[in-house]
């Protein structure tokens, strides 16, 4: 083993020298650099401390030039810049922002979105009453006439008249429980003033949903906002 200690640095001393040690040291460095922050790019949930292990490595490729440098005489300046190299490489890595990985409350959202929008919904083409809503109301009977006074016929024919001409409101079918407690979770987080304001109007629409007030308008406003949740919550790691 010392034999071969000894074999090693007598090759780097006789055929590399300070220059080549660097450059072979460098060489390293940029190519674990390359490795790590393409980690940090694309791998999702790559915190901050799980980083650390490419400082540790800087560090440690620096102290091993600065030992070898000493060992041979060369001087402690190219260990120096090396190592300034190194913490140069850790500003990209420990700046990139970390990806969040999607938790079970955003895919539950988004699979709520999907599911309930699809069989709640309905086509604002078809603006015409359902067949089990016209027999919510009452029909006159065909001897209606015949049976009531004129003018009786004519004042509960108006009035039915009215009652049809009255729009109803269209009942929501949709539970907006998750949603709610989505946007409950959202005050704790320190949303920009655009967001903020987003995510007030979905809860706007919310009730008015929630109270029968369920027009297509409403219905588009809803779906748009819901749209908007899940970027926001994608944007502050809800």
């Amino acid at each position: 083993m010392a034999d071969f200690v000894y074999f090693t640095l007598t090759f780097i001393d006789s055929n590399l020298g300070i220059g080549g040690l660097f450059a072979l040291c460098f060489l390293i460095l940029s190519a674990v650099f390359i490795f790590a922050l393409s980690l940090a790019l694309f791998v999702k949930g790559y915190t901050l401390k799980k980083r650390l292990w490419f400082f540790a490595f800087s560090f440690a490729i620096s102290g091993l030039l600065l030992g070898l440098s000493l060992i041979f005489g060369y001087g402690i300046g190219f260990s120096v810049l090396l190592l300034s190299i190194g913490a140069l490489f850790c500003i990209p890595i420990f700046t990139i922002r970390v990806k969040r990985k999607a938790d079970k409350s955003q895919l539950e959202l988004a699979r709520f979105i999907d599911d309930k929008l699809r069989s709640a919904g309905y086509s604002e083409e078809n603006q015409s009453f359902s067949n089990e809503q016209k027999d919510d109301y009452p029909q006159p009977e065909k001897d209606f006439d015949k049976i009531m006074q004129p003018n009786i016929v004519s004042s509960v024919q108006n009035n039915l008249t009215l009652e049809k001409e009255k729009p109803k409101k269209q009942p929501c079918e949709i539970d907006f429980s998750h949603v709610k407690n989505v946007i409950s979770r959202l005050e704790y987080f320190p949303l920009n003033a655009n967001d903020k304001k987003q995510v007030q109007d979905l809860q706007s629409c919310v009730y008015n949903a929630e109270n029968g007030d369920y027009t297509p308008q409403l219905k588009s406003r809803i779906n748009d906002g819901l749209g908007s949740l899940l970027k926001i919550m994608a944007k502050y790691g809800v």
